[in-house]
């Protein structure tokens, strides 16, 4: 049986040698001892988010905040040292801002609006006899006032643009979950209209001069602070800059106006009464500067559904599957030569060859970057102590209960 679900069909697309180590080197793949940050605190947010959608934010706070105190804990997030007790805290305070933001800023509307039917449920379907895709999405829910189901998709992301709108128009879950979901069950059939992504900004990662580190940008966590002749007259603001409704004659633009002298930056957790908890309600509320601005409009942009045609995902289910062929075809070939005891190089680079232009996304760099390009990990990746054998993705993927 051939197993596949979103994240390895995306890692053959992305670089077929990535695909080889993530999914058959050793007999199941291997995977970074360390994740990174966006990685480990996408993990988090999603571990809140089923509370979240019950309404339960208390709850959803606590989850996101134990998973990133575990992960923190265990050495698992790739940092360097200085930065390690710092990050801990300003991840926590952004988990925490995005959960809090996101129900006052849309939360109770979209329980108003829809029904939750399934959280985080896993999901099989055959893709062709012999080969099974494996799924599991955020939230199955059915719209009150038309009866439609859509499948829910959380996307934490650094910022929100035209060009996030242009990737999510043609995004894999838009097919692979709704096809998964409506094929699941035989005796079960549904019609999904498609996939509702709910965007949560939470901001660039940017170097600090002052802590010599990177820290986050996002209004959730870090506060304007000026302080007054007692604590009770400190005033606080959200950005130090902001466009006023004044045209400017000349540019047609409009006019620019900042806080001013004696304002400094603070984090949120360590300054503000009352803690992120109270500085959330307060943003929401418009009781911070400048208060004519809501500064959770930015870190919520409105969800988006998008619905794909049906021979669309037909068409995508005919690739993964002639994909998947061919991918069992160049791991017959290389493991041929692996019996033979003579070395793989020359069947890697003829069947998972390299796509160098994908090796740097967006400052990140592929995981498998060493595998490929440091001749000692390339040798024995899981002796660097840099991988580890690959945890299953799924409770019922073969070898999970290894």
């Amino acid at each position: 049986m051939i197993e596949v679900d979103r994240s390895s069909i995306l890692s053959w697309q992305k670089c077929p040698r990535d695909d080889y180590y993530s999914r058959h080197f050793g007999g199941r793949g291997i995977e970074r001892v360390r994740k990174n940050l966006p990685q480990v605190f996408g993990s988090a947010f999603h571990s809140g988010a089923e509370n979240l959608l019950a309404g339960d934010v208390e709850g959803a706070v606590a989850k996101a905040n134990i998973y990133l105190d575990l992960a923190f804990s265990v050495e698992a997030v790739d940092l360097e040292e200085k930065q390690t007790a710092y990050a801990v805290a300003e991840q926590k305070a952004i988990a925490e801002g995005l959960t809090r933001g996101w129900w006052a800023y849309d939360g109770e509307r979209f329980l108003r609006d829809f029904e939750v039917l399934e959280v985080e449920q896993e999901g099989r379907a055959e893709l062709t006899e012999g080969m099974t895709l494996m799924f599991r999405p955020d939230a199955l829910v059915r719209e009150r006032s038309s009866g439609d189901l859509y499948i829910v998709s959380w996307k934490t992301a650094s910022t929100f643009g035209q060009y996030t709108v242009n990737q999510i128009s043609s995004d894999m879950q838009s097919m692979s979950e709704v096809w998964g979901r409506e094929n699941q069950d035989a005796n079960d059939k549904m019609k999904i209209e498609g996939v509702l992504y709910l965007f949560c900004v939470k901001g660039q990662r940017k170097m600090d001069d002052y802590l010599g580190f990177k820290t986050q940008n996002t209004p959730l966590a870090y506060c304007w602070k000026r302080s007054g002749p007692t604590p009770d007259e400190d005033e606080y603001a959200w950005t130090y800059g902001w466009a006023t409704e004044e045209l400017n004659e000349k540019t047609g633009k409009l006019v620019q106006t900042k806080l001013g002298k004696g304002w400094r930056k603070f984090p949120v957790w360590e300054v503000y009464p009352g803690g992120v908890k109270q500085w959330i309600d307060d943003l929401a509320s418009q009781r911070i500067t400048p208060r004519h601005i809501n500064a959770l409009e930015g870190v919520f942009p409105q969800s988006m559904p998008v619905s794909r045609r049906a021979d669309e995902i037909e068409s995508w289910r005919r690739q993964v599957v002639a994909q998947e062929e061919r991918i069992q075809e160049a791991l017959a070939k290389v493991e041929f030569v692996q019996e033979t005891g003579a070395p793989i190089d020359h069947a890697l680079d003829r069947q998972f060859p390299q796509h160098t232009a994908r090796c740097f996304d967006y400052m990140s760099r592929c995981q498998f970057y060493e595998c490929c390009f440091t001749p000692a990990v390339k040798a024995d990746p899981l002796a660097s102590g840099l991988y580890q054998i690959r945890v299953p993705n799924h409770p019922s993927e073969k070898g999970s209960d290894d």
